[in-house]
This record gives C-alpha cells, structure tokens and sequence, in this order.
C-alpha cells in the first residue's frame, strides 16, 4: 500500500468500513456499488461491524491493512458477483491472491480446496479460477 499515493492516503488516514457509513448506501441509486453493497449485506444479514478484530501483529499498521483487508472482503464478492458458498469463498481466496500476492490466500484455497467433493474441487480449479483471468487491474509493483 506504501507504493501508491491511494494506499499512503488510506494507511495515514485510516478509514473504516463499518455500519455507519453503509447506512448511507441504501439511499444510493439501485445501480450503484453502495446500493448492490447494501443489498448484498442485507439479504445475508450481515453487518461490517460484525469481524472480528485483527491480533497478534507486530505492528499497529500491519493491523489496520489486515483490519482493512478483512473489512472490504464483502465488497469483493459484490464487484465479482461470488456468492458466499465455500466455492464462492475459495474463488474469492483465488482473486485475492492474484490481486494482493498475499501468501495467506494460496494457503487458504489450497488447504480448504481438499475439503471439497473431487467434482467440487476439479470444477474449482478448472473453472472457477481459472475465469479470474485477467480480472481487475494487475497489482502495482
């Protein structure tokens, strides 16, 4: 995030995704990413309030990019249209990896990808990631 002028910006200004900005969302118009984020959360009953909060880092910055990381899952799902389902989860876990390069995300699809059914797992991988291809903009180095 130190790399680009966005990331300096939200490590030094530290925004939060909680409930009270999200209230506003549902008064966007229906075409809106707020309006589809609202939804999304509402229909499941979720609240950004709701994560736990992130321990046991060495450092209160590294906290709030895991805080962040945690908090803006959701909007992933919205803007990839991926449902909540392990297979959703796992293909998220996959976009995550090619968009972060963040060794946590290889570990999840791959330790959580053998408690799938082997049709599940091979549709995973022969499907479903493999479509993430050349989704969203390449990280910046």
């Amino acid at each position: 995030m130190e790399r680009s002028p966005e990331g300096q910006r939200i490590v030094a200004e530290r925004p939060r995704v909680t409930s009270s900005p999200m209230s506003r969302a549902w008064d966007l118009p229906p075409n809106t990413f707020g309006a589809a984020y609202a939804q999304f959360m509402g229909s499941r009953n979720f609240s950004p309030n709701d994560r736990p909060p992130v321990r046991f880092l060495e450092s209160e910055q590294l906290a709030y990019v895991a805080t962040r990381d945690r908090e803006v899952h959701d909007f992933w799902h919205v803007l990839f249209g991926l449902p909540t389902s392990v297979m959703g989860e796992l293909t998220l876990k996959a976009l995550e990896l090619q968009q972060t390069t963040m060794p946590m995300c290889f570990l999840s699809v791959a330790g959580a990808s053998w408690r799938l059914k082997p049709h599940q797992r091979e549709a995973l991988f022969r499907e479903f990631i493999p479509g993430l291809s050349g989704l969203g903009t390449p990280p910046r180095t």
